[in-house]
């Protein structure tokens, strides 16, 4: 009895390997994506960071050229002048800061994705091992392999 009842548990589930073994395959595709989206984030941060520089660069131009087109140097210009400089540069590193933070939140998403499709990815292992000790019991002939 018990051996009818464990026939008509396995039977459903045995033949089931080539299917995880495909979802196990679209598991592993899914994570190299996330591995190419991970690496995306790391190219923008750098783009971003090379675009800061570049507009710190242009910032420090246009403030140079301002103090050379000065005949003469008012304190209260050179007050002024300093005080805005502050400001876009403060501008400028904050934007920065903002974009490089929305950078990391993507770089955490693909990081939460890729831990749970290392999870299914583990749990089909599991499933695929289970169905083909299930499958070898079934096919194997009675008195063991010759």
């Amino acid at each position: 009895m018990r051996l009818l009842l464990l026939t008509f548990i396995a039977l459903p589930l045995s033949g089931c390997t080539a299917y995880t073994t495909a979802q196990l395959h679209l598991t592993d595709q899914a994570r190299k994506g996330v591995a190419i989206w991970t690496a995306r984030e790391a190219v923008r941060d750098d783009t971003v960071r090379q675009a800061y520089a570049a507009r710190r660069k242009a910032l420090d131009a246009a403030f140079d050229a301002d103090v050379r087109a000065q005949t003469t140097l008012d304190s209260a210009w050179v007050i002024e002048s300093r005080r805005a400089y502050a400001v876009a540069l403060s501008q400028l590193d904050q934007s920065e800061s903002t974009e490089l933070a929305n950078n990391e939140s993507a770089r955490r998403d693909a990081a939460a994705t890729d831990d749970a499709l290392a999870r299914l990815a583990w749990l089909l292992q599991i499933q695929a091992d289970a169905q083909s000790s299930i499958d070898n019991v079934f096919t194997t002939p009675k008195g063991g392999t010759k």
